[in-house]
């Protein structure tokens, strides 16, 4: 018989175990050292296996008994290792529990930050906002009083100013609402109507090089869209029109219309003859901050993609290298108005 310690890890009890039996089973019967060894580690190490009085007896008892004490042993062994099994499943589940709250955790003071900073530039711009929209009153304010006693030759140019002053004052109202969080206010409006007005209050600013060209359908059905939205997404899809075609002459043409079918749409169509777009480029032109112009922010298509899908509509763009770009807005027509009207062809203006 091989001398034993008197001690073991806990990690051996199982192949004390296993020797202990072997002994037990074997022509000698000479389990005294094996039993002593196993005696001392169970006190030592695993006395909560002595919490049973029966199991605690027979481990003290004479090695005339060890059968019993290697059967009784190997029970409480198989029950400890059945345990720790059971408990693996559920620590482990724990363990994950904890590390997904702790990734939410995070999460969550990101976003929290987030809105702190989203907070504090809302509170700014609103402040801008409200400046800029005191200084357009001033210029309102004295474009009105200089037409009161204005030639006739100068009219129009003072009717354009107020004119524009009106839209730039629409336009910071948009943006406090946007920085309010508040919805936009979606009425029936004529896609027309104020396809005309952006196009004539641009005309003034319009690149000498760039000739405009409106092709606009009369007794178009009305949509269901904010009006102020709405000039926007001419303004933009204008102004990259021009930025388009670069430093050299070209066309800008604003068309609208209706197409058929169960569904009619009302669509708008800004087409310019700059230099095009490859296939990669035109897939990614409404994506957010994302430019081939140096400078270029990147925003006024995404805006133009976020507004019309607020409309329930879709935009579109068609594009070749050297062969311009056509973008198509499609509104669905209004159904308290204008739902037996034939489709239009847009008119040369």
């Amino acid at each position: 018989m091989r001398a034993l310690p008197a001690a073991r890890a806990s990690s051996e009890l199982p192949e004390l175990l296993s020797g202990f039996e072997r002994d037990v089973a074997g022509p000698q019967g000479d389990t005294d050292a094996e039993h002593e060894a196993l005696r001392v580690l169970i006190h030592e190490r695993h006395a909560v296996l002595l919490a049973d009085p029966a199991f605690a007896q027979w481990l003290d008892a004479p090695h005339r008994h060890a059968a019993m004490l290697a059967w009784l042993l190997r029970d409480q062994v198989a029950r400890i290792e059945q345990a720790d099994r059971d408990a693996d499943p559920a620590n482990e589940t724990l363990r994950r529990e904890l590390a997904r709250l702790r990734t939410e955790h995070a999460a969550v003071v990101r976003e929290l930050e987030q809105r702190r900073a989203q907070a504090d530039i809302g509170l700014m711009a609103a402040g801008m906002v409200h400046d800029f929209n005191n200084v357009l009153s001033v210029i309102a304010g004295h474009a009105s009083m200089v037409r009161s006693t204005a030639s006739p030759r100068d009219l129009a140019s003072l009717d354009l100013i107020l004119q524009a002053a009106h839209r730039a004052s629409e336009l910071s109202r948009t943006l406090l609402r946007w920085v309010r969080h508040e919805r936009p206010r979606p009425e029936p409006v004529d896609v027309s109507a104020v396809a005309r007005e952006v196009v004539d209050l641009l005309a003034i600013s319009a690149p000498s090089r760039v000739l405009m060209v409106r092709r606009l359908a009369a007794d178009l059905p009305l949509v269901l869209a904010d009006p102020i939205e709405l000039r926007r997404v001419v303004l933009n899809l204008v102004v990259n029109a021009w930025q388009a075609i670069g430093d050299g002459p070209g066309q800008v043409s604003v068309a609208t219309g209706i197409s058929g079918g169960d569904a009619p749409e009302v669509w708008l169509e800004v087409l310019d003859d700059g230099r095009g777009m490859k296939a990669d480029v035109s897939m990614r032109v409404f994506e957010p901050f994302f430019s081939t112009r140096d400078g270029g922010t990147g925003l006024g298509l995404a805006t133009v993609h976020s507004i019309v899908h607020r409309a329930g509509g879709r935009v579109e763009v068609w594009s070749q290298p050297g062969r311009g770009a056509r973008f198509r807005v499609s509104l669905p027509e209004h159904t308290a108005a204008g739902a037996n009207a034939s489709p239009q062809r847009p008119a040369q203006e």
